[in-house]
């Protein structure tokens, strides 16, 4: 979520981020923000993380207070940003309630490190695999928590089965994954596991992922890896 007055900014602040594949939604204040979040299905309230854009301390901290009342979003992470506060006001956002903050100069690179971070800290579990989300490229997304795929931003419907082989492929590095462990994989998902039955799964997993499909790869009969990089 993506909070700022002013709508240049919030595009600003969108648009270093709409390239890994997150899921944005802006609002031009907290109030507003707030009210959007709690009036969604249930499944959809709580978003990982916050960025609050272009406030001064005051409208700043008054949005970290109650932001924090709710409980709801005790464990999303909040990154403030904002040209208008010096650095020597840092503290006293952090003990307002924010996770972090990038007050200026503004770098988009750094910018958008800065809100991984952040959203890699408010996983559920803190830190190790149970709080990863895994990234390929610029545009495909796997939130490992919440069971999550997203291709250019759009949530794709994998079976489980496929999100688990998914998850191994890229937890790999590039490095090859035997067909027999990946067996294991789909007969834990769906009570079967061949060699036959691992190739179509992954075939039915390349079709979920549109362009990112062709980065799973047989390096030779038996095994598999997931590529570097897409060509082209």
């Amino acid at each position: 979520m993506i909070v700022a007055e002013d709508p240049e900014l919030r595009q600003r602040l969108a648009v270093p981020l709409s390239a890994y594949g997150y899921r944005l939604y802006e609002a031009p204040d907290y109030t507003t923000a707030l009210s959007d979040m709690l009036a969604r299905p249930s499944d959809q309230v709580v978003p990982h993380g916050i960025v609050l854009g272009g406030s001064d301390r005051p409208s700043t901290q008054e949005a970290l207070h109650a932001i924090r009342r709710h409980s709801l979003f005790a464990k999303t992470g909040v990154l403030v940003v904002s040209a208008r506060i010096p650095p020597s006001e840092a503290a006293g956002l952090l003990d307002a309630g924010a996770d972090d903050c990038y007050l200026r100069p503004f770098v988009g690179a750094i910018y958008a490190a800065r809100v991984r971070g952040v959203l890699r800290r408010a996983r559920p579990g803190g830190e190790g695999d149970d709080a990863e989300v895994l990234c390929f490229g610029r545009g495909l997304v796997v939130d490992v928590v919440r069971r999550a795929v997203a291709v250019d931003g759009q949530p794709a419907a994998l079976s489980r089965s496929q999100f688990d082989l998914l998850v191994r492929l890229m937890r790999s590095g590039g490095g090859i994954v035997a067909s027999r462990e990946l067996e294991g994989l789909v007969s834990a998902s769906a009570g079967a596991g061949t060699s036959v039955e691992v190739r179509a799964e992954l075939d039915g997993l390349r079709g979920h992922l549109g362009r990112f499909g062709e980065a799973i790869i047989e390096a030779s009969d038996g095994y598999f890896r997931m590529a570097e990089s897409l060509v082209g």
